[in-house]
């Protein structure tokens, strides 16, 4: 059985933190995209940190948005062979990806710790913010151990007879 964040805070960030840091990220990346445009066509004098900025939010969207798209199991799937293969294939096939999805996730979520390891043991430094890269690097084992997390508790939802994590197969 999942436990299920007590308070009333907690199980508001429970199910809104992807969606609520991914809008955030995509507000501050639109803002930045138009003051940047303001700033070199309007006043010609365009901002020197703004671009590298908006990455930083670009990168930030990207990771929270997949994990939410995990928790709400949108994401884009090769639906073909769940429709032509009976039920139990189907399962079968449907379980197989999302276990080498998990590895990858897994993988990549290693990757990003050691890469934030590797910048917390030698510092360099953006070349506009001029800030420690591994606060940018640690998007990346954030979002994947978010996208595992989710994973998990889209299966424990599942296994209690709960929505399937792949709702895409017929009658899932």
């Amino acid at each position: 059985m999942v436990a299920r964040p007590r308070g009333r805070a907690l199980r508001w960030l429970e199910r809104h933190a992807e969606e609520a840091i991914a809008g955030a990220a995509l507000c501050a990346l639109s803002s930045l995209m138009v003051i940047q445009v303001v700033m070199r066509y309007v006043f010609r004098s365009p901002l020197s940190w703004s671009d590298e900025l908006a990455v930083y939010c670009m990168i930030a969207l990207v990771y929270f948005g997949a994990a939410y798209a995990v928790r709400e199991r949108a994401h884009i799937r090769v639906l073909a062979a769940f429709w032509v293969l009976p039920k139990g294939a189907a399962l079968g096939v449907a379980i197989a990806a999302d276990a080498l999805w998990f590895a990858f996730n897994s993988l990549m979520l290693w990757t990003g710790i050691e890469l934030v390891h590797s910048y917390a043991l030698q510092p360099s430094l953006s070349p506009a913010l001029e800030i420690n890269l591994l606060w940018r690097s640690l998007l990346i084992p954030i979002g994947y151990g978010l996208m595992c997390l989710r994973m998990i508790q889209a299966y424990a939802i599942w296994w209690r007879g709960g929505i399937a994590p792949f709702s895409a197969l017929p009658g899932g």
